[in-house]
């Protein structure tokens, strides 16, 4: 766990190069995007980046005011909310605006998952890959799934 989760961005950079096309992060309340994005900008502007990946903000589709107020470009607040991404179950997304500053500022995009589609996805990443996950951190690779046309030949991190 990360005291600061723009620690996030620096921590990949420590990694190595940063050269991913597009950055896919499951979004609730909006603040880890936010400071995911944040890290990247800092990074940035230290010259320590040449660019920041396009952003991409994926929610479960039964629970998703972030990506409807992204194509509405006003905030969505939503009385209930129902998925079982419960991490990323949010009604009313409190650092929208920051989530719409960083889609418009690097171009990104903005797409819902199915229930099934995460079930599916969650199965994916357990059998092909081994990796055991909570259904939120299997809304980036059901999107990615459902646009594969977009994404063709483009390096993809899936937050």
């Amino acid at each position: 766990m990360f005291l600061f989760p723009e620690v996030f961005s620096y921590e990949l950079f420590e990694q190595g190069p940063i050269n991913y096309d597009y950055v896919f992060v499951p979004i609730g309340a909006g603040t880890n995007f936010a400071a995911i994005y944040k890290g990247f900008k800092e990074l940035k502007a230290a010259g320590e980046i040449q660019r920041i990946p396009s952003f991409v903000a994926v929610q479960p589709e039964q629970s998703s005011p972030v990506v409807e107020g992204i194509f509405k470009k006003e905030k969505i607040v939503k009385d209930q909310v129902h998925t079982m991404a419960d991490a990323v179950a949010v009604g009313d997304p409190f650092d929208f605006y920051k989530v719409l500053e960083g889609i418009n500022e690097t171009n990104g995009l903005a797409f819902t998952a199915t229930e099934n589609e995460l079930l599916s996805s969650m199965k994916e990443m357990a059998v092909e890959e081994g990796f055991f996950t909570e259904p939120a951190c299997a809304i980036p690779l059901a999107c990615f799934k459902n646009n594969l046309e977009t994404f063709k030949g483009k390096k993809c991190l899936f937050v």
